[in-house]
Parts: structure tokens; C-alpha cells; sequence
């Protein structure tokens, strides 16, 4: 099981994996990961036995084993394991080293940018962690794909998950202040997406943020979809923006790189390289020429 190796085989019985860990867990090792698989194991069978009694959803073997891992992860998202504990354990130290995403669900994605139903608008969102200085930026368009506002915003935190909601909490606001009550948003975090959509295993220090944001997207009737990285070049450029804050009320003020990349989502095209936007500002001047 995941690498743990019994002397006599697999264990038959719960009782058999307290024995084993009960045998290797010394009280120097405290904070080993032997502490927390046993508090993991015995969470995931209990949600199990739950779903199965009150829900009619049964978890086989390699579900509650996945589901186990995923503790692992969201535990070391919030705090790093060090190498001494996990020492033993080539199963967890490749795991947590593999920069797997912590969320275990899929949605639908798409892989270009997608203009936003009629009497909608859409935000696109980003955060970054750089030498340790959080940033994060976005962009809200219309249902035609036109500009309607962009900003950047530098923030004190040092977590570009958090940094990625407060970004989108900035964007939600400021189309509610601007009178938008119907709202698409785009995620790039499986991890953010699997939290809005089912609670699912909030990590402690992103539940009051979460929970925000949860709170303006039943406010605003927003719509979420989730979207590879390449489909939100935009809301990236904007968060790696070398300012302090920043707003951009018009497209003009949008620096020329900016201007490319909105283009191209406006016109659907999936090739994200300067031949494209080079393409993109050929047709524009195009269209406006007499």
C-alpha cells in the first residue's frame, strides 16, 4: 500500500496498520509522515463509511487511497514536508516533489478564450509569487470580447493561491461597482474550482478567502468555468506587470503587448506567439481603414 512495506504482507485490518505504524514511530520523528497517514487513512474511511451509509456513494479501495494522497498534498501545500520527514517513504517524497495539482477532480476546459453569453461579462484573473512578492492582475470584457477595465495589484501575502483569489475577489469587485451583475469567471485553478464548486477539503489558511469569494459569486450570478493557462494570457500579462497598483479604464492606456493579446482572444485565435499578434494588428488597422 503506497510503498509501506508490512513483514507479513499486506495488512487484513485497520488494527494491522495502527500495529505497523505504532512500531515505526518514534518520538523523535514527530511530525513525520507516518503521524499524519494515520490521522489520512482514518479521515478518508470514515468519509467513506458516510458517504456510503447517508449518501449511496460507495468509495473502492483505490478512491480512498487517491483521496489519502490528496491530504498528503493539501497538507504540504500549507506546510512543506522537509526531506527528514519523509525519509523512508519514496512513495510521499516523489509524490510531494512531482508538483502534482492538488485538486483530484477534472472539469471540461478549454483551450482557447471563449467570449461570455449576451448580458454577461467576463473576468479573467491571475496571481503570481515572485522573489517572494505576491502580484496579481485581470481584465473584464464583454459579450463581444471588448475591453471594459484591467488592472494590477501587488499584495502582501506569499502564496500564489491566495494571491490568485485575492485577485479575483479585486476583479468581482470592481464589476459590481461598476454596475455588472452577470458575470462569467474563468479559473486556471483546478485547486480554486474544486473549493467553490464542492468545499472540497478547503486548506485551513484559504477558507475565510474561499468563502468570500463563494459569497460574491452567488451575489453576482456568476458562472465558472475552468480554462488552461494558454486561454488566460491576458489576466497573466496583467499580473506580471512591473507597478506598484494600477488601473487601466480604456483600451489605449492598455501597453501594446496587452493590446495584441486581447486581440486575439476577441478573434478566437489559438497560437499565442508574435505571429499572431502581428496578425492581430494587421486586421485591426484594417478594419479601420478606409
Amino acid at each position: 500500500m503506497m510503498d509501506l512495506n508490512f513483514r507479513n504482507g499486506d495488512p487484513n485490518e485497520i488494527k494491522d496498520l495502527f500495529i505497523h505504524w505504532s512500531q515505526r514511530i518514534k518520538p523523535s520523528k514527530k511530525g513525520c509522515i507516518f503521524t499524519h497517514i494515520i490521522l489520512f487513512t482514518c479521515w478518508s474511511l470514515w468519509k467513506a463509511r458516510n458517504n456510503k451509509k447517508f449518501r449511496e456513494i460507495k468509495y473502492n479501495c483505490t478512491q480512498i487511497v487517491a483521496n489519502i494522497r490528496h491530504l498528503v498534498l493539501i497538507q504540504h501545500s500549507a506546510f512543506p514536508y522537509n526531506d527528514w520527514q519523509l525519509k523512508g517513504n519514496p512513495y510521499f517524497l516523489n509524490l510531494v516533489k512531482s508538483n502534482q495539482p492538488i485538486c483530484r477532480f477534472h472539469f471540461n476546459i478549454k483551450k482557447v478564450w471563449k467570449k461570455p453569453d449576451y448580458g454577461f461579462v467576463k473576468l479573467n484573473f491571475d496571481g503570481i509569487l515572485c522573489d517572494g512578492k505576491a502580484a496579481g492582475g485581470g481584465i473584464i470584457r464583454d459579450s463581444e470580447g471588448n475591453f471594459i477595465y484591467a488592472y494590477h495589484c501587488v499584495f502582501n501575502c506569499d502564496n500564489v493561491i491566495i494571491a490568485e483569489i485575492l485577485a479575483a475577489l479585486f476583479g468581482m469587485d470592481k464589476c459590481k461597482e461598476k454596475g455588472y451583475n452577470r458575470i462569467h469567471l474563468d479559473l486556471v485553478s483546478m485547486n480554486i474550482m474544486s473549493w467553490i464548486r464542492d468545499d472540497n477539503d478547503i486548506g485551513w489558511n484559504f477558507i475565510p478567502l474561499v468563502f468570500q469569494l463563494k459569497s460574491f459569486i452567488h451575489d453576482l450570478q456568476a458562472n465558472t468555468t475552468h480554462i488552461l493557462k494558454e486561454a488566460n494570457q491576458v489576466a497573466n500579462f496583467f499580473s506580471k506587470l512591473n507597478h506598484a497598483n494600477i488601473a487601466y479604464d480604456s483600451f489605449d492606456a492598455v501597453p501594446v503587448e496587452g493590446q495584441n493579446l486581447i486581440l486575439v482572444d476577441k478573434m478566437g485565435m489559438e497560437n499565442f506567439n508574435n505571429l499572431a499578434f502581428e496578425g492581430a494588428r494587421q486586421m485591426q488597422l484594417a478594419a479601420f481603414s478606409p
